[in-house]
C-alpha cells in the first residue's frame, strides 16, 4: 500500500483477515503505526515496489505524487505484479506508460477507477486496445468508474455528517 491515510488504512485492515502480508510505504506516518496495525513498513518506495505482488495507491494528488507512476516506477515493480490506482488519475503519468509493462508481462494486471485524463477519449491507444479486446490487454486491464461511495449506506452517512456539521455551527 502506498499511502496509509484513512483509505489506505481501511484497505490494510480489510486485507489482513485474508492472510495477506501487508507492506506499506508512507513517509509521513509516525514510527510505530505499522506495529499498532500489524503491518510491515517499507523504508523506501523502491523497497515496496520490489517486494509487492499487488501495489495499491492511496495518496493525495500533490506536486510530489503527480506522475509518480511512470515507466521508471513500473520497471521497479516485481515482475508479474498487479497495480491498482483508486486515488487520483494524474498520479499515473499516462495510460501509454502501462502498455510496455502489460505487453511484456512485467505487469500481470492493472485496475484503475481514475484516469490521467478524463474522459480518456477513443484516440488513446490503450483505451482502443482495451475496447477491442486485444490479446495483450484482454482481462488484464480493469476500468471502473470512481464511484465506490455510491450506495444507500454512503448517502445516509453523508446526510448524518452534514446534519452533525450544521448542528455544530448553530
Amino acid at each position: 500500500i502506498i499511502g496509509l491515510g484513512r483509505i489506505g488504512t481501511a484497505v490494510a485492515r480489510r486485507a489482513l483477515p485474508f492472510g495477506l502480508h501487508v507492506v506499506f510505504y508512507d513517509p509521513y506516518k509516525p514510527d510505530g503505526y505499522d506495529k499498532a496495525l500489524g503491518l510491515t513498513r517499507a523504508a523506501t518506495l523502491e523497497e515496496l515496489l520490489r517486494a509487492a505482488d499487488i501495489v495499491t495507491v492511496h495518496v493525495p494528488l500533490t506536486s510530489e505524487t503527480r506522475s509518480m507512476i511512470d515507466a521508471a516506477f513500473l520497471e521497479q515493480m516485481r515482475p508479474g505484479a498487479i497495480l491498482v490506482n483508486t486515488a487520483r488519475g494524474p498520479i499515473l503519468e499516462s495510460l501509454a506508460c502501462l502498455e510496455p509493462a502489460l505487453r511484456s508481462g512485467r505487469l500481470r494486471a492493472v485496475a484503475l477507477d481514475v484516469l490521467p485524463v478524463e474522459p480518456p477519449g477513443d484516440t488513446d491507444p490503450v483505451i482502443r486496445a482495451w475496447k477491442a479486446g486485444e490479446p495483450w490487454i484482454r482481462h488484464r486491464l480493469l476500468l471502473t468508474p470512481h464511484a465506490a461511495f455510491y450506495s444507500e449506506e454512503a448517502f445516509l452517512e453523508m446526510r448524518g455528517r452534514i446534519r452533525h456539521h450544521v448542528e455544530q455551527r448553530t
